[in-house]
């Protein structure tokens, strides 16, 4: 088998290129300026300071 090269060894593959979000299409703007995403201050469950039922009265 012999491998496929092309004529112009100068042409670079667009996938070897850094990310550019100016030149994707499908880039939103409104996100390309935005602040990191924020975490929520617990995760969801029952607050932190509610003790559980068999702690209570102890």
């Amino acid at each position: 088998m012999t491998e496929h090269t092309t004529s112009d060894a100068t042409t670079v593959n667009p996938s070897e290129l850094p990310y550019d979000p100016a030149t994707d299409p499908d880039a939103q703007p409104e996100s390309l300026s935005s602040k990191a995403p924020t975490q929520p201050n617990q995760a969801e469950g029952a607050d932190v300071d509610e003790a559980p039922e068999e702690l209570e009265g102890a």
